[in-house]
């Protein structure tokens, strides 16, 4: 008998225990026909049937995933074979052989398979296919191929296997010769499984327990391997920290010294600037003075002579002399005290002991010997605090009412009556030096009067900025700066001089000459009443005695209805240029004595010195109805009238000459002499009819203040400007010389025709100013032809907009008039100007900076968008979102990008070492690296440690504005670069072209970028794998927002809990406009214009994934909002009141509504220059749709919000858990969408401290700098917000300016001077107009 099991298994060991248990007479065999339970290696089984198909064959497989338990369980094709043990899906297993058997109808065949397991375990009968699924897979190994597998052996009708299979079990039976046998077998069978079983049980837990053995071993090597991993790590650690340090001290020594030796050598180089200015200056201060000796000696004996004789005092020119004299004296006593030198000098003249500031004296207080308190006052004058001295600069005269924010509206309605003249000035400007004692003289014989014609006020911009905003916004568009070129620091920067004229309540600017003279007239005109009708002739002479010039509207009676539109235009025109010019009525009868060739109607333009003459008087007449009856076309046809011959041109009103396009003709002469002066205006009269208005404006200018900035070196002079140039300052000029005698060549023979004076500066001026007469002609033509077109498309469709002064209005009509499909409201849409040009209207709608008229029609475009705002914030690759510096970048934005990439590292840093520095290391080396591969790539400043040591330290702080300086004139120069030596001792052999500058500059910003993206994408994979590996520690919790009652908070408090660790807090108990409430209706009714709304698409890039949904007006959105589809989604974010609606805050003195004492040490009030002074507060409306995705708020500003109504959901973060929050390095947007957190994709989010808090209606939530938020509507809101600086976060927003190279703003917060830093602790709320009137400089702080 063979044995054809293992030792365990086989027959022989079976028959022997069977033995045991059978009787001895008792003839027996003992058969082994079941299957061996357990197998070494796959072989064939000798006791199935031949009959038996292959579908796979022999091999290895591996199990399919759609094993289950069901197959497992089935039985086996036959009793010699069973089941024993169940796979598991991908288990490796070896074929032994395959069958074939006949199922159910239904089922159809099925291929069963004898399995031996690889690894561990008992031989298996497992079901293989059927019908419809294949159970087992091929393995394929490395090189093979897979074949396909044999063909199937088509079985027979019935199931030959079973019938085979049940012959030999009767057959074996048989032989044993007992009839019983049947059962014994089955028994035996039985027995012999349920051994397998055991056995094959007992192998496997064997193996099992092995492995187990095995894999502990294992674990205790790992753990004994990661124990010295992670001490050697720490080894490492402290070495990389080590070297770091050393690092960045060598960078820092290094920088220090490079920055030492360029401070040096602009040391070196401004002291000898200095000194050879101060050189100059003091002989022509030591020649000036002896001149001014001479004179004063002259006047004195003159004076002493008078005394005999006291109306020789009376004499004016004698009374200007010494006003003249005395002035230059004190100037240079002022002068001579500002050295040190308190002598007089041999001047017998006493005065008191006053001690000057630089820089803070006025020539024109010549009345110290009159008025000597005032001076007093002024003893000891710091140099640096220059407001201190402002108080001896206010006006001095009574009768300049000095006017501010809460006295303002009482003072002008007060006036209402009279003509109230009112001075926007800076005391720290040249206008305000140059114009105080004309000012001072005016408001003098204005009080003098006894039927008075206007009364003078002033208004102090550096304290009552925003009445000032409020009332004369040109203010801020009209920085007195002279300096021209790059940007220095410590130049002047000051607001000029504003005048307005208030009547009625209506303001109008005064654009003429400040004389008092020319002051006096312009109150004159004002009280002559506009459009009175004259009656007689003695009531016309009457009217001529006033100051000119006139407009006389003349024959206007007739048909009622078209004599009063006449009459409307002339009112409303006289309305208009009120001041300017006296508007009068007369019959036609009337006029015909002045002019006998007029028509009825017409309207004369007479000069002043035209009046006095006989008739027929010299006038300008416009007899065309088209033009009287159209207000803008006779407002402009009396502009181009010449009030006199030639208008005087001063500093203070030559910007009304270079607003216009005509060129500017300018007669330069010497205001003192009278005769050279007429004599140029005689030959101006001879030729002035050739001038046209439209092409020529005439004026006159001293040369004394204007030759040196036009280059002038002689006088009289006549000059030509082209005010459409970019550059005024050399343009051509002729001295008057040249006109009389002609000494060039080319002039004689140009003007051999010519027979006067006045016929050669004729043709001079023809010849000077052909282009700018073609070109004034060419936009004539082209407007004519743009109104020709207007009326041929009258009637097309409205998608085109033509020109218009106020062509963003028709656009709007376009929207509110539903031209546009409610179904494309919210879209995009673009506009195409005329010369092909896209641009997207909303940027000029909100810029309103599209006045060339030549790109006009527009055309409009509108496409469809998709954005379902309720899916979450779009996120590409993290690791891969650093923009590269392609080829086609320029330098300028190349250095952009690697700043931004820069600066971003450098927070990262920081934030690393915060959250992860104690027990991770990382090589952040790279990021001082980069800073040395060029001058201009360093950071001036790193860290707010930084910041402080600036504002602390004054040679520090001039060393970083030296640096700013140089790194932006490099900048601003980039392309256009001055040659550099090679050689670092300047031997000057060879030198680094313009443009070679440029590449090496490029080359390093590229290599820089570079290298800080390896850096990047380095730090983050090793913080995911980390993440992955569970080495971070627990995800962080999620903490409450406090809330705090307003009435136990108090400011020091709120600045030591909140503001300074970073802290939010929602303070409760708040009433922001306790005048009256601010809800919807409120704003419907204050505030309805045009708002631009924004709406969140979860795809932009842009800040807190808003962008541009569309334009409204307020009162439109309001209505709607919480009712229309689409508008559901729009959002009013940070609408600025004070700039779009200071109707919120109701008339002078502003107390609509009241900042809260924790946020009213904002320094943004206490900068003048400062660009967001007037930006907040600012109006949120939303419905419960709307949402800001995360974003930090700009210039590392606080924020405060005061819901009005509704309900918010705010999330924040620390600033120190900027590492864990994934936002862009070149952007402003955050990967992360908190609302709709995907922790799998961005694992470190959960190890960021996370703050939730629900903002109720009436609540004040306040978000420290530099913390990342987002923030969610749960109900329709409506909300009123500030971002603002103080004394708890100025370091992190003087960082970021510097950063970004904001040389003005960084002047402004640390000079010292601009912005006095700290806060009180006794603040109090307050209203917006004592907020905004607050002179910050003379407060006395406690806090910081």
């Amino acid at each position: 008998m063979k044995n054809t099991g293992p030792r365990f298994g086989g027959a022989i060991t079976a028959a022997l225990f069977l033995q045991k248990f059978i009787q001895k007479e008792i003839n027996w065999a003992h058969l082994d026909i079941a299957g061996p339970a357990w197998a070494e290696k796959p072989k064939a089984m000798k006791t199935l049937p031949r009959q038996v198909g292959k579908e796979r064959g022999q091999g290895s497989y591996q199990v399919n995933p759609q094993v289950t338990s069901y197959h497992n369980l089935r039985s086996a094709p036959s009793l010699f074979s069973p089941i024993v043990g169940n796979l598991e899906a991908y288990d490796v297993v070896e074929v032994a052989q395959t069958i074939r058997l006949f199922g159910g109808e239904a089922s159809g065949p099925e291929v069963w398979a004898q399995l031996c397991r690889t690894s561990a375990g008992p031989a298996i009968w497992t079901l293989q296919s059927d019908v419809e699924h294949v159970y087992l897979r091929k393995l394929l190994h490395s090189g093979d191929e897979e074949k396909p597998p044999k063909s199937w052996t088509a079985a027979a009708e019935q199931d030959p296997f079973g019938e085979a299979a049940q012959s030999v079990n009767f057959l074996l039976a048989a032989s044993l010769g007992s009839p019983d046998s049947k059962k014994t077998l089955e028994s035996v069978a039985d027995h012999e499984l349920q051994l397998g079983r055991e056995s094959g049980a007992l192998k496997h837990l064997e193996a099992e327990a092995c492995q187990l053995r095995d894999e502990a071993l294992a674990y205790e090597q790992q753990l004994q391997n990661r124990q010295d991993k992670r001490s050697e790590t720490l080894r490492h650690f402290q070495r990389l920290k080590q070297r770091e340090a050393w690092n960045v001290a060598c960078a820092q020594i290094e920088r220090q010294t490079a920055q030492a030796e360029e401070t040096l050598e602009d040391a070196v180089d401004d002291a000898e600037a200095l000194l050879q200015a101060h050189l100059l200056q003091r002989a022509k201060a030591e020649e000036a003075a002896a001149e001014r000796k001479k004179k004063l000696g002259r006047l004195g004996r003159q004076l002493v002579a008078s005394a005999e004789s006291p109306a020789a005092l009376e004499d004016s020119k004698l009374d200007n002399q010494l006003v003249e004299a005395m002035t230059s004296l004190e100037t240079m006593l002022g002068q001579r005290y500002l050295e040190g030198k308190a002598q007089s000098s041999g001047y017998d003249v006493e005065r008191p002991e006053v001690q000057f500031s630089k820089g803070d004296y006025i020539g024109s207080s010549w009345l110290w010997a009159l008025h000597p308190e005032l001076y007093q006052k002024g003893a000891r004058i710091s140099e640096e605090r220059w407001w201190e001295s402002a108080a001896m600069q206010n006006f001095r005269s009574p009768n300049v009412m000095a006017i501010g924010t809460l006295d303002f509206n009482k003072t002008v309605t007060h006036f209402r009556s009279h003509p109230l003249l009112i001075a926007f000035y800076d005391p720290r400007s040249k206008s305000f030096r140059e114009l105080q004692s004309i000012i001072e003289d005016t408001a003098d014989a204005l009080a003098k009067m006894t039927e008075p014609i206007g009364y003078f006020g002033a208004v102090d911009v550096t304290v009552h900025s925003y009445l000032a905003h409020h009332e004369a916004p040109q203010l801020e568009t009209v920085w007195q700066d002279p300096y021209k070129g790059p940007f220095r620091f410590k130049r002047p920067r000051f607001y000029p001089m504003i005048i307005l004229r208030y009547r009625d309540g209506v303001a109008k600017e005064y654009k003429g000459v400040v004389k008092k003279k020319n002051l006096l007239e312009f109150l004159k005109r004002e009280m002559v009443p506009k459009g009175a009708l004259q009656n007689n002739t003695e009531d016309l002479q009457e009217l001529f005695r006033t100051p000119g010039p006139f407009v006389l509207a003349c024959g206007f009676e007739g048909e009622p209805q078209e004599e009063a539109k006449l009459t409307g235009v002339l009112q409303a025109t006289a309305n208009l240029l009120s001041g300017e010019m006296i508007f009068a009525q007369a019959n036609l009868n009337l006029c015909s004595s002045l002019r006998a060739d007029l028509t009825s109607p017409s309207v004369l333009y007479i000069r002043k010195s035209a009046a006095s003459t006989a008739p027929p008087v010299s006038a300008s007449i416009q007899s065309s109805i088209s033009v009287l009856l159209n207000q803008e076309a006779f407002v402009e046809w009396l502009n181009l009238q010449r009030p006199v011959l030639l208008k005087e041109i001063t500093p203070d009103n030559s910007w009304v000459f270079l607003e216009r396009r005509e060129a500017l003709v300018i007669f330069f002469v010497d205001s003192k002499d009278a005769a050279e002066k007429k004599s140029g205006e005689a030959i101006f009269s001879e030729i002035e009819v050739h001038l046209e208005a439209k092409y020529f404006q005439l004026a006159w200018a001293n040369c004394v203040e204007f030759s040196e900035e036009f280059g002038i070196t002689q006088c009289p002079a006549f000059l030509v400007v082209d005010t459409a140039a970019e550059d005024v300052s050399q343009p051509p000029y002729l001295t008057w010389q040249e006109l009389m005698q002609p000494t060039k060549a080319n002039r004689k023979a140009a003007w051999s025709n010519a027979t006067s004076a006045a016929e050669r500066l004729r043709l001079w001026l023809e010849q000077r100013t052909v282009a700018i007469r073609k070109r004034i002609d060419g936009e004539e033509n082209k407007q004519s032809s743009k109104d020709d077109g207007k009326k041929k498309r009258s009637d097309e469709h409205v998608e085109e907009i033509v020109w218009a002064n106020d062509w963003y209005i028709h656009v709007l009509n376009v929207l509110t008039k539903r031209k546009i499909k409610l179904s494309q409201e919210g879209t995009r849409f673009n506009v195409v100007d005329a010369v092909g040009q896209r641009l997207p209207l909303q940027e000029s709608l909100k810029l309103r900076n599209l006045q060339d008229s030549n790109r006009f029609p527009l055309k409009f475009y509108f496409q469809e968008e998709e954005i379902d705002d309720a899916e979450p914030d779009s996120s590409e690759d993290f690791l891969n979102d650093l923009e590269d510096i392609c080829e086609g970048t320029s330098t300028e934005a190349a250095y952009e990008i690697y700043q931004a990439i820069l600066m971003h590292m450098t927070l990262l840093r920081q934030s690393f070492q915060d959250v992860y520095g104690d027990y991770l290391p990382f090589d952040f080396s790279s990021i001082d690296r980069v800073q040395e591969l060029h001058k201009h790539m360093r950071l001036l400043v790193s860290t707010t440690e930084d910041v402080e040591e600036v504002l602390r330290n004054k040679s520090y702080r001039l060393s970083v504005w030296k640096s700013m300086e140089k790194r932006l004139s490099f900048l601003e120069h980039l392309e256009d670069l001055e040659p550099e030596p090679k050689d670092p001792k300047g031997s000057g052999k060879g030198t680094i072209s313009r443009s070679q500058q440029t590449r090496i500059f490029r080359h390093a910003l590229i290599e820089g970028s570079g290298l800080l993206r390896e850096v990047f994408r380095s730090l983050f994979k090793m913080l995911h794998q980390k993440a992955r590996d569970g080495a971070l520690g627990d995800p962080r919790p999620v903490l409450n927002v406090p809330r705090r009652a307003a009435e136990s908070l108090s400011l020091e408090e709120f600045i030591e809990t909140y503001a300074k660790p970073g802290l939010p807090v929602i303070i409760t108990g708040l009433n922001v406009t306790p005048k009256e409430e601010w809800s919807l209706e409120f704003f419907r009714s204050r505030c309805n214009v045009s708002v631009e709304l924004s709406r969140r698409n979860p795809r932009s890039n842009s800040w807190g994934r808003l962008e541009k949904a569309g334009r409204l007006f307020l009162a439109d959105f309001i209505d709607t909002f919480t009712s229309n589809a689409t508008r559901r989604k729009w959002y009013l974010h940070d609408w600025s009141l004070p700039r779009h609606c200071p109707e919120a805050f109701g008339p002078a003195p502003f107390e609509g509504f009241t900042v809260p004492k924790y946020f009213a040490g904002d320094y943004f009030q206490r900068a003048g220059f400062e660009s967001y002074r007037h930006s907040w507060p600012s109006l949120f409306v939303g419905s419960n749709e709307t949402q800001s995705s995360m974003h930090i708020d700009s210039g590392n500003t606080h924020f405060m919000l005061h819901l009005l109504s509704g309900r918010k959901e705010w999330r924040f973060y620390s600033a120190r858990d900027l590492i864990n929050l994934y936002n862009s390095p070149v952007s402003s947007r955050f990967h992360y969408d908190v609302f709709r957190p995907d922790n799998e994709k961005f694992p470190l989010a959960r190890y960021a401290e996370q703050f939730m808090g629900i903002q109720e209606a009436g609540d004040t939530i306040f978000i420290p700098a530099a913390n990342p938020h987002a923030v969610r509507n749960l109900e329709d809101i409506h909300g009123i917000s500030m971002n603002y600086v103080d004394a708890s976060n100025v370091k992190l927003s003087i960082l970021q300016r510097i950063w970004k190279m904001e040389g003005g703003d960084v002047e402004l917060y640390t000079d010292g001077t601009s912005i006095i830093h700290g806060l009180v602790s006794e603040q109090r709320h307050m209203s917006f107009g004592d907020w905004k009137a607050q002179d910050w400089k003379r407060t006395k702080y406690d806090l910081f």
